[in-house]
């Protein structure tokens, strides 16, 4: 059971990297807004990991009261976030496409 756990984790890990990796070099062309992109997900990824930890404390507390067990808990928690971060790289787009920090570099 935990080696296809590992292997979807391992398998998900690979598909997020990936879609960064295309988001960056659909960009080549463009040297300046490739750079704002690095640079965008140079600003948002910290604040996504701090953001991250806590919420993911308090949701896993929340979670923990309603079902008092471990094991369930962090299941529901940690598909939670899996769902969460596969909506934002494939919905949202826009979310992080880098225009902020374009605008931001080049304002006047």
């Amino acid at each position: 059971m935990f080696s296809n756990i590992n292997q979807l984790v391992e398998n998900l890990i690979g598909f997020i990297s990936t879609k960064i990796k295309l988001w960056i070099l659909d960009a080549e062309d463009k040297s300046s807004e490739m750079i704002s992109r690095i640079l965008s997900l140079l600003f948002l990824l910290p604040l996504l990991a701090l953001g991250t930890v806590f919420l993911s404390i308090t949701i896993f507390f929340a979670v923990y009261r309603m079902t008092n067990d471990y094991l369930l808990t962090s299941f529901i928690v940690t598909l939670g976030y899996f769902l969460l971060v596969a909506y934002i790289l494939i919905f949202k787009k826009r979310i992080i496409s880098g225009k902020f920090v374009q605008r931001w570099l080049y304002r006047k």
